[in-house]
Parts: C-alpha cells; structure tokens; sequence
C-alpha cells in the first residue's frame, strides 16, 4: 500500500502545482506590466496587433483561468478517495480536461475583448 499512497500524493502535487502556475501566470498576465510576448498568454493576431489589445485579452481571461486552476487544485482533493490506481488516474485526467476546458474558455474570451479593442482604435483612431 506505500506505493498507492505515494502515487496518490504524486498526483495530488502535480494538480497542485499546474494549478499554481495557471494561477500565477494568470495573476501575472492580467498586469499593466505585463508586455506582449511570444513565449506566454493567449498569442493570437488580434492579441498581438496591440499592447493594449493583450492586455485587455488578459485582463478578461484572468478569472476563467484562475476558475480553471481551482478545477485543477479541487481534482488534489479527489485523490484521498479510496479508489484504485486506474480510478486515480481517470479522476486526475477528467479534472484536467474541465481545467483545460475552462482556461481555454478564457482564451476565446480573451481573443474576443481583443478584437473589441482593435475595433474601438480603428473607429476612433
């Protein structure tokens, strides 16, 4: 049983820590500080056509991904149920695809308000 436990607690600590660094990088991008880059954050052309459009991109999508990340550290909890290993793994796995679902979710969000933004500066420029 050692090894059950010590997977169970492996799993738990991964949740946790996607679920921190969604929750950080989240916190990060959605700042006025925050410059444009190819590397993270939602990169689609209406985001990257402005500084002002990525950062209302991720001003919008910070709270369905911080949601997203709470999915991801809620499926840790999961992982003191008494269940088998196979149990384990789909209960972590479907945890991830609702996190990865939502997070998305505040991708398109994004993408959208960037698209306002490009639309507002060109009516008004």
């Amino acid at each position: 049983m050692p090894i059950d436990w010590a997977f169970r607690g492996g799993l738990a600590v991964a949740l946790l820590v996607i679920a921190w660094a969604q929750w950080q990088l989240a916190t990060l991008q959605a700042q006025p500080t925050y410059r444009r880059n190819d590397e993270h954050g939602i990169r689609t052309s209406a985001t990257q056509a402005s500084d002002e459009a990525w950062h209302a991109a991720h001003k919008r999508a910070e709270r369905p991904v911080k949601i997203g990340a709470s999915v991801c550290a809620t499926g840790a909890l999961f992982m003191a149920l008494p269940m088998s290993i196979i149990q384990m793994v789909i209960v972590a796995s479907v945890w991830l695809i609702i996190a990865l679902a939502v997070v998305a979710f505040g991708r398109h969000l994004g993408h959208k308000e960037a698209l306002k933004v490009i639309a507002d500066t060109e009516d008004h420029p």
